[in-house]
């Protein structure tokens, strides 16, 4: 029975002392019980959705302590203190999330940072294994650079793709790239069958779950795309921090290709 309740207590719950006793926040049938037995009780804090607004998340913390008689008879009253703690929460939530926002802001510049300093090798070998870094690092389970023309998707370099090979051609519109080139900017899917692409050719014929591609430029002119796939949906949603990721990688990728275009005119014009 409910003997007495604060006005905080009506607010929070939209219970009337009355109506109050009759529902069981927090399990505290259970934890009265054992306040009843001499013990004081930690309610650990939980969700609890608001009475008022059920779409709305409350974190609660509770306490429940028994009222020991002077006289030393038998407990036969608890007081029970809830504390609404969702801003702390709520800051908390925030806050872990932009310490992972910040801790993959890193990994992505360390990544990119060793794909710069890989050894000034043959360009084919420098892409390949930035290819290799950058799966790996977004956990994807292949990646590959095309180079389009004309409608048609020819895959120059790939990374731990067994179904495709450097040179392999295919129409554009059958693969997800197509996405990228029509806008010019990343596309990133983490679940496609979830996705407004769960239609795309691709989807249909290889099952691929999820995908995440950036255009490569040239000398002002789009050459191609790199890209990164897997059957499986990823982890995580893609981020700003993903994207920016890919951005800088083409932006890479595109300086390679450039310099290595420069060097073969360079060759031709020598011979």
């Amino acid at each position: 029975r409910t003997a007495m309740a604060n006005p905080a207590w009506t607010r929070l719950w939209g219970a009337a002392p009355a109506a109050a006793a009759s529902v069981d926040h927090l399990g505290l049938k259970t934890r009265i019980s054992e306040a009843l037995g001499g013990n004081s009780v930690e309610i650990p804090a939980l969700p609890i959705p608001s009475a008022t607004d059920p779409s709305e998340k409350r974190w609660i913390r509770g306490y429940v302590y028994p009222i020991r008689p002077q006289d030393g008879s038998l407990i036969h009253e608890v007081v029970v203190v809830h504390e609404d703690i969702s801003d702390r929460m709520r800051a908390e939530a925030a806050l872990a999330e932009r310490t992972e926002r910040l801790r993959r802001q890193h990994d992505n510049l360390r990544v990119l940072g060793e794909i710069a300093a890989l050894p000034g090798a043959a360009p084919e070998s420098r892409l390949e294994l930035a290819l290799d870094l950058a799966r790996r690092h977004l956990g994807m389970a292949s990646g590959i650079i095309s180079h389009v023309d004309r409608g048609r998707y020819i895959i120059e370099h790939h990374a731990c793709d067994d179904a495709s090979r450097a040179g392999e051609i295919f129409d554009l519109a059958d693969a997800y790239c197509a996405l990228v080139v029509g806008t010019n900017d990343v596309v990133a899917v983490p679940h496609m069958a979830r996705s407004p692409h769960a239609d795309h050719p691709c989807y249909r014929t290889r099952g691929l779950e999820s995908y995440i591609g950036a255009p490569i430029f040239v000398r002002g002119s789009l050459r191609g795309t790199v890209s990164f796939s897997s059957p499986q949906p990823s982890r995580r949603d893609f981020d700003d921090g993903d994207r920016e990721f890919m951005r800088l990688l083409a932006r890479w990728i595109g300086a390679v290709q450039e310099g290595d275009a420069i060097l073969r005119d360079l060759a031709q014009s020598n011979a």
